[in-house]
């Protein structure tokens, strides 16, 4: 599909700077969950200057905000250009496949190319799921502003229909367990203790229960990695039941697997 250069730049731009935003928003809000406003802008700022952090200085925060978006727009013009190369139509998948491979190796690029320890900055877990919002949204965006012809999000799944199958199991199998815990907070008086308290120790590492955060913005990002965890389950067991069915011989590596899933499952809550 042929575009005139400055129109693919602007909305390149645009795109970027709409990645970079949810971006923002992720961490903003991982940081007011953690009483720390700004703590990370600041911290990466500190790390890219040279400079030992000593605490959220608002010289920092610009810093970072300028040198974060103007990184955005960039990729956000070398994604459209890409696109445009290989022909491939932006999409909702296309953005997950952006975001977690192409946005996580720049931000653990430039954290390497400065000497540092990639995994002690920004927990992995929050840097993977602002990325891959980040990604969708910026693809979901070249979709619109380029009006693609081809489906976005759901309606390509049901092209596929092992996918489709295996992440609505899993969506289903998420609303009900997040369901169950609903009912026992409210049962104890205590609504959304569970996601708050699980968001915590996983999130930001809380291990006294006196500790724990009780706010929106760490319900939200547990409840974001519960549809993920779940969603991922829901495709493994779509799959193994599919191979049982036509393997029948395949049942024993289907309960070994079953087995290893709930291994992992216990030994991460432990």
């Amino acid at each position: 599909m042929q575009r005139s250069e400055p129109d693919w730049i602007l909305q390149g731009v645009i795109g970027g700077l709409l990645a970079g935003a949810i971006v923002v928003a992720w961490f903003f809000a991982v940081d007011v969950a953690a009483n720390e406003a700004f703590t990370t802008p600041s911290r990466l700022a500190s790390i890219v200057l040279g400079e030992e952090f000593r605490g959220p200085w608002p010289r920092l925060v610009v810093v970072y905000t300028i040198l974060h978006f103007g990184i955005f727009a960039s990729l956000g013009v070398a994604a459209v250009w890409f696109l445009d190369l290989i022909d491939v139509k932006p999409g909702l998948i296309v953005g997950a496949v952006f975001g977690v491979g192409v946005l996580n190796a720049v931000h653990y690029a430039g954290l390497l190319a400065t000497g540092t320890n990639l995994l002690t900055v920004v927990p992995v877990v929050h840097v993977t799921a602002a990325n891959l919002l980040g990604g969708m949204a910026m693809m979901a965006y070249f979709h619109r502003a380029f009006r693609a012809e081809s489906p976005l999000g759901w309606q390509v799944l049901k092209q596929h229909p092992l996918l489709y199958d295996g992440l609505l199991a899993g969506l289903i199998g998420a609303a009900v367990v997040a369901l169950w815990f609903f009912v026992i907070d409210v049962l104890t008086s205590q609504p959304f203790h569970t996601p708050a308290a699980l968001g915590s120790a996983i999130l930001l590492g809380v291990a006294n229960p006196l500790d724990v955060q009780f706010n929106l913005g760490v319900i939200v990002a547990y409840s974001f990695l519960h549809l993920v965890a779940f969603a991922l389950v829901g495709l493994a067991f779509t799959g193994l039941a599919t191979r049982v069915r036509y393997l029948p011989g395949f049942w024993l590596p289907a309960v070994v697997v079953l087995a290893l899933l709930e291994g992992i499952f216990f030994g991460s809550v432990a």
